[in-house]
C-alpha cells in the first residue's frame, strides 16, 4: 500500500508570475558585513575578494599557494554561494610583514588565485 502524501497548492487556480530563477551568477549578490574592522596591526592580512563560480575553498587553496601558507592559515567565515557574486573577507594568517608585503599582495593574489 502507497500513501499518497502530496498536499494541494493554495494558489492551485491562480496564473504564474512568470520569470526566472538566478539566471547569472550576479542576479544573487551576498556581500559579507565584517562584526569588526580590522585594527590595522598583527599577524593576520584581511583581504576582500569579490568572486563568481568559484567556492569559498577553492580561494582560499589560491590564497595559500599565492603566499605559501598551510590553507588552515587562510581563514573566512562562512562558505559563500558558487553560483553569485559574492564579496567575502579573508585572513591570512602571514605574521609581522613590513608594508612593501602588504602592497605587494594584490599582485600575489591576482597572479595565484582562479
Amino acid at each position: 500500500m502507497e500513501l499518497d502524501l502530496r498536499l494541494p497548492y493554495s494558489t492551485e487556480g491562480l496564473p504564474g508570475l512568470g520569470g526566472q530563477l538566478r539566471a547569472a551568477p550576479d542576479a544573487f549578490v551576498v556581500e559579507e558585513i565584517p562584526l569588526y574592522e580590522a585594527c590595522g596591526a598583527g599577524q593576520h592580512l584581511y583581504v576582500n575578494i569579490t568572486k563568481e563560480a568559484l567556492t569559498s575553498r577553492e580561494v582560499q587553496r589560491g590564497l595559500a599557494e599565492a603566499f605559501d601558507l598551510p590553507y588552515r592559515a587562510v581563514g573566512f567565515a562562512g562558505m559563500k554561494d558558487k553560483h553569485a557574486r559574492t564579496t567575502q573577507t579573508f585572513s591570512l594568517l602571514v605574521g609581522h610583514v613590513d608594508d612593501e608585503f602588504v602592497r605587494a599582495a594584490p599582485a600575489r593574489i591576482s597572479a595565484k588565485t582562479p
